[in-house]
């Protein structure tokens, strides 16, 4: 070979090389950072290839950082959103507006009795339509024989906002406790009857507060349950007196 010729196809080997060694032409690669972002370096093919979203099938199974959208079954990064406008604004399913950035709505674990079982399991999450509680919290626990009687007299009461994306809330406490289901921490469930109060609906139906009232003998820490049909099952542990 003639020595022009060596020194062509060097100069030649040299350049593919050296393209190589700084990601090629647009799409190949030797790591990830050679790549576009959103995008990983497939080492097997030196090819850049996007990224798959994670999947997700309940809030708190994202990771990265990320918050899990239940309609799609993907998760992603937080977005904004204005508390001012009725829950959840632009905030996806499943999801809630928490001052101006979306988060996840609560969602009771395993470490959760009053779900931990096959009597009431956690069975909300990806493909779910139900209405989404986003806020349970717990008023101090009183002792009222006036409204629970003498036989179970302590008073847990807690107060919960909720909204429906796929249907409307019925505006009264005797019509809106039916549709509630109330779990104890051994995952049976309770008559509603008498539980619900202070029922307020707006944004057409589609948001609502109420207070649960639940009447023990016992005044210890409780661990209360709840979930509408096809919605998210929410656990709270209520200091007793």
């Amino acid at each position: 070979m003639k020595l022009k010729t060596m020194f062509k196809v060097f100069c030649l080997a040299g350049f593919a090389a050296l393209m190589a060694s700084c990601g090629g032409e647009e799409g190949t690669c030797q790591t990830s950072v050679d790549c576009a972002v959103n995008e990983t370096c497939d080492v097997s093919t030196n090819l850049c290839v996007a990224n798959q979203a994670e999947t997700c099938t309940r809030p708190g199974t994202c990771g990265g950082g990320q918050i899990c959208n239940v309609s799609t079954g993907e998760c992603t990064f937080a977005g904004t959103c204005s508390a001012t406008n009725p829950q959840p604004d632009a905030c996806a399913y499943g999801q809630f507006c928490s001052s101006a950035n979306c988060a996840e709505a609560p969602a009771a674990t395993a470490a959760c009795t009053n779900f931990a079982n096959a009597g009431h399991s956690l069975t909300w999450g990806a493909g779910k339509t139900g209405p989404v509680i986003y806020s349970i919290t717990a008023r101090p626990t009183v002792t009222d024989t006036g409204f629970c009687g003498t036989g179970s007299p302590n008073r847990y009461r807690l107060d919960v906002l909720a909204y429906w994306g796929e249907g409307t809330f019925p505006g009264s406490d005797r019509s809106l406790e039916t549709a509630l289901h109330i779990v104890e921490p051994d995952g049976t469930e309770i008559l509603s009857t008498n539980t619900v109060q202070n029922v307020t609906t707006t944004n057409a139906g589609k948001n609502v507060s109420f207070t649960v009232n639940l009447c023990r003998s016992s005044g210890s820490t409780y661990s209360a349950g709840l979930h509408f049909t096809d919605g998210n099952e929410v656990c709270l542990s209520v200091n007793g007196l």
